[in-house]
């Protein structure tokens, strides 16, 4: 009898101690395999500004468990938020506040013991208030091929309104087109597309949202056209080609008699003079207008027509050209006005004189070609020139820059080979190699010009296959395997430049 009463003392005991151990398995202390929680919302839908409650009830066995503490979230706290936590009272209810900060859809969670529940909130931005739209470009003026914002900014009674739905369109999709037909405002109010300039013309871009619209008007002008301008011998007069294959060529407008000295690398100035080389002008053929070139003092080295005798820079905003000073054969930098007129480089030796004249891509040398036929480079700042190295190269006639770091230049003589070419000769005074030889039969005449157009290709004179006319020529990269007629006529063309208008 006394065992058997001592068993029963000890299975009480264990109960004892098991029921407290019971009583906290739950959001607190774990998940218990019977708890669950349900959430649910005031409202399922409310408007900016306004706030609702969400409410998670907390069961345990089916059975209300007060005293859990409950973790709220939002998914998108940009259209509402909500209190982190709340305890679970008498009924295992915990409740807290809702706010709506913008429109949109957010989903409110309720977390206890591991369980989490979901509810979804959407948020509005209230019927019958008033909208305003205000649609911007990003730029009003564009050249077919490139493209802008169009940001349309809407508010409801005065507030930045968030998800609205916005339409764009295009007045005239053959000028420009719109990059998405609806956009939604974002928590700021604003939806933008990208607005893609087609061609030449006008188009209005509209905005509308909740029946109120705003429009701005986008100009497009058509992309600059790259061309070979070259001297034509049979005529006495300058033209000009679009650098196409079969390109029928113009003549040239300069404004009257003038004769074209150099150009801007792929720009649309040229630098032009008349007989005599006086009267020196800077003529923009994009627009006609023409500007006088007045420096100091301003003579010129009758070096031919069609050579490059001066030459404008990339960012149009210097100009250099030879001058024939008192016996002396001089470069001279100056701005695009003629003023600030500098020196760089003053020689009475035969060997050095200049000859032919280019500004570096980046504008900060000028190469020349000698009187002899040599190959020097000088900083646009002055100071000592540098021969480069033509590697065996001689009979230079033609000069233009490749890139920052080469030079292509156009000889009678490519590399010792005696056969006419065209070469690359490095900045850095490395040796020069050959460009285009036409697979080592050399060219069938010395270039008189060459010029790099915009894409990288190549452009030069050169007698035509039967030697009995001088075209134009192209060889483009990569390879630079083969030469393609641009201007194919019985006339004798040479001096080639580069434009962009």
């Amino acid at each position: 009898m006394r065992s058997t009463h001592v068993v029963r003392i000890l299975v009480v005991a264990s109960l004892a101690i098991a029921l407290p151990l019971a009583s906290v398995v739950g959001c607190a202390g774990g998940v218990a395999p019977t708890i669950a929680v349900a959430v649910a919302l005031a409202q399922a839908s409310v408007a900016v500004g306004d706030t609702t409650t969400a409410t998670a009830t907390v069961t345990d066995a089916g059975v209300a468990s007060p005293g859990q503490t409950v973790t709220f979230g939002s998914s998108n706290t940009a259209v509402a938020t909500v209190a982190a936590n709340a305890v679970t009272n008498a009924s295992g209810q915990a409740t807290v506040t809702v706010t709506a900060v913008a429109a949109g859809t957010t989903t409110i969670s309720a977390t206890c013991g591991g369980v989490t529940n979901n509810a979804t909130l959407t948020v509005t931005n209230g019927g019958g208030g008033t909208t305003t739209v205000a649609l911007t470009l990003g730029a009003a003026n564009l050249v077919a091929g490139q493209n802008t914002t169009a940001t349309a900014a809407v508010q409801v009674d005065g507030a930045d309104a968030a998800g609205v739905s916005v339409t764009f369109a295009s007045s005239d999709p053959a000028v420009a087109t719109v990059s998405a037909a609806t956009e939604t405002t974002d928590a700021a109010g604003q939806a933008q597309v990208t607005v893609n300039a087609v061609s030449a013309g006008t188009a209005t871009i509209t905005a509308t949202a909740n029946a109120v619209s705003d429009t701005a008007n986008l100009a497009v002008t058509a992309a600059p056209v790259s061309r070979v301008t070259f001297w034509n011998a049979t005529d006495l007069q300058f033209q000009v080609a679009e650098n196409e294959p079969g390109a029928t060529p113009g003549n040239l407008d300069l404004g009257g008699i003038y004769f074209l000295m150099g150009a801007q690398r792929h720009g649309s100035l040229v630098f032009v003079t008349q007989a005599g080389y006086t009267n020196p002008q800077i003529r923009n053929l994009a627009t006609g207008v023409s500007t006088e070139f007045e420096p100091a003092t301003f003579s010129m080295w009758a070096g031919g027509l069609g050579f490059k005798l001066a030459d404008i820079s990339t960012d149009g905003q210097k100009v250099v050209w030879i001058r024939h000073s008192g016996g002396t054969r001089q470069i001279v930098r100056a701005d695009i006005d003629g003023s600030n007129e500098v020196v760089l480089v003053n020689t009475v030796v035969p060997a050095l004189e200049p000859a032919r004249v280019a500004i570096s891509p980046d504008g900060s040398e000028v190469a020349y070609i000698t009187s002899t036929g040599l190959v020097r480079r000088i900083s646009m700042a002055g100071g000592a020139s540098v021969f480069l190295n033509l590697n065996g190269s001689t009979g230079v006639t033609a000069i233009d820059w490749r890139d920052n770091e080469n030079l292509v230049v156009g000889c009678n003589n490519a590399l010792g080979t005696g056969k006419p070419g065209l070469i690359t000769v490095p900045r850095d005074v490395s040796p020069a190699s050959i460009l285009f030889n036409d697979g080592g039969a050399g060219l069938r005449s010395v270039p008189a010009g060459v010029a790099t157009d915009p894409d990288g290709n190549i452009l030069f004179d050169e007698l035509d296959a039967g030697l009995t006319q001088r075209e134009i020529y192209r060889v483009d990269p990569p390879g630079l395997a083969a030469r393609i007629g641009i201007v194919t006529r019985a006339q004798n063309d040479y001096g080639v430049s580069s434009l962009v208008y």
